[in-house]
């Protein structure tokens, strides 16, 4: 059975003047509420083999392969892909929000503390309590979709706004 996948090449350069260690996570919001990450679960090796042939880009990485020590210049630069299962039909507009292209971070006093469930290192859940709040500075792209889900795999997404946030 066919099955459709979104995905998104990316170029990165590091032209800071010294290593840097590169750590992407690539979100994708639709505006019917889903949220999707691009980590590689749910995605068949397959799928990124077929996207390393249809773009002929032998050297092509995937998040495990491009994650790690970034060198410096040009000629050290990756090509990587994020990719994620197909999304709601209904979606007429997505967000995919790429966190660590840049380094610029931000602690915020959270009002009231938080309680959340964690997995320990011990693998088990634990509750941990947060007072702080580290944002990080994240590129957003916004694009609309095409109309009917058959048609959409005909169609590229249309970029409508690129701009920085901190999430």
């Amino acid at each position: 059975q066919p099955t459709t996948f979104w995905y998104m090449l990316y170029t990165v350069t590091n032209d800071t003047g010294a290593d840097q260690e590169f750590f992407p996570e690539f979100l994708l919001y639709t505006d019917t509420g889903q949220v999707l990450i691009s980590d590689g679960a749910g995605v068949p090796t397959g799928a990124f083999l077929a996207i390393q042939k249809l773009q002929n880009a032998p050297l092509l990485m995937n998040k495990t392969e491009i994650t790690g020590r970034l060198l410096q210049g040009e000629d050290n630069a990756k090509q990587g892909v994020a990719i994620w299962p197909d999304f709601d039909h209904k979606a007429r507009k997505i967000d995919l929000f790429i966190k660590g292209l840049s380094g610029e971070r931000e602690s915020v006093k959270l009002p009231l503390p938080v309680t959340e469930t964690v997995t320990g290192e011990d693998g088990k859940p634990q509750q941990v309590t947060k007072t702080l709040v580290v944002l990080s500075k994240t590129l957003k792209l916004s694009y609309s979709v095409a109309g009917e889900a058959a048609s959409r795999k005909l169609r590229k997404p249309k970029l409508m706004a690129e701009t920085w946030v901190m999430r």
